[in-house]
């Protein structure tokens, strides 16, 4: 019997997991709500199962064009995430009982956190559907630019004419200007190959926060988290979507009772001394830092921000609707 997964889902579920309240539900507010129709949001009450996830999401279907190999499972990439599962679990427990990390799970913790970021349907349609045309007319010029001017390159089309090179070069643009999947298929290609910058990207990141100074932030399951969990402020107060190469507050919910917090303000001396093992300060979140990692939830979503208290949720809604 051939295998369906249909429902797949951008935040994994061990991440969702750790905002549900004594039930295994989460309170959500739904922000389009208020965002496109100016109506206030009210909590509602789902499972994990039923939030942050898309039919088909990861579903990988005719890859033309995008230099991907077929292996012949369509599921490779929903598949390649469920490794987080278990090790996420583990790493959280070893947080909570404030033990210092193994360099390899540090790092590892990086990588979930960097793929949370990328695997999103807010990294898809932020930052690669609005890029289309440009993504596809500069690969398609640097080719058409290697052909005419690389004379090793072109020999690597054994027998086709400059001109049948030129020519298909052209169809292939064409076929990806007009492709409505685009935004899909250049988001999984990006997955599958781990090129197209997210090795070099994932390296920046991983070199970045294991040499700055971790703060874990405890509340009694008062933090909440979005469906694109995540974010940078800058020395301005400008608030970013991920990572900034410098001068940035890196703020991330790991569940509903802890929050990492990375600085680029010093390095962290602990790290020089022992780079085996990655030490972190640990303690109560004052309600400035609480309030702080809340609201910048509000500034890069899909649709919803979401937590176990009902009563947290309605205070933002509140807020929202005094703003406005």
């Amino acid at each position: 019997m051939e295998e369906n997964i249909k429902d797949q889902h951008f935040l994994p579920r061990c991440y969702l997991q750790g905002f549900t309240n004594e039930n295994g539900k989460l309170q959500t507010l739904n922000l389009e709500l208020f965002a496109k129709r100016g109506k206030r949001p009210y909590p509602r009450e789902y499972a994990p199962s039923q939030i942050c996830y898309e039919e088909d999401f990861y579903t990988v279907g005719d890859m033309t064009g995008f230099n991907v190999s077929d292996n012949g499972d369509k599921y490779v990439v929903e598949k390649s995430f469920h490794r987080y599962e278990n090790h996420y679990h583990k790493l959280i427990d070893q947080i909570k009982a404030g033990q210092a990390l193994a360099i390899g799970d540090a790092g590892f913790l990086i990588q979930i956190i960097f793929d949370i970021k990328l695997r999103n349907k807010y990294f898809r349609d932020k930052y690669i559907e609005p890029n289309h045309a440009k993504v596809v007319n500069e690969a398609a010029d640097e080719l058409k630019k290697q052909l005419s001017e690389d004379e090793e390159y072109f020999k690597k089309f054994h027998g086709a004419s400059l001109k049948d090179m030129l020519d298909l070069n052209e169809k292939i643009r064409k076929m990806l200007i007009n492709d409505k999947d685009f935004k899909q298929k250049a988001h999984l290609s990006t997955m599958m190959r781990k090129e197209d910058g997210y090795r070099i990207a994932l390296e920046t990141v991983m070199m970045n926060f294991i040499h700055c100074p971790w703060v874990i932030l405890e509340s009694p399951g008062n933090f909440i988290t979005s469906d694109n969990p995540g974010s940078s402020m800058s020395e301005d107060g400008e608030i970013h979507n991920f990572f900034l190469q410098k001068d940035f507050v890196f703020v991330f919910p790991l569940t509903s009772s802890l929050c990492l917090t990375i600085s680029d303000s010093q390095g962290d001396p602990y790290f020089l001394k022992n780079p085996a093992m990655k030490v972190y300060a640990k303690g109560p979140a004052p309600q400035d830092m609480l309030e702080t990692s809340n609201g910048m939830l509000f500034r890069h979503y899909n649709k919803i921000v979401f937590g176990p208290n009902k009563n947290i949720l309605t205070e933002y809604a509140d807020k929202l609707i005094i703003k406005k």
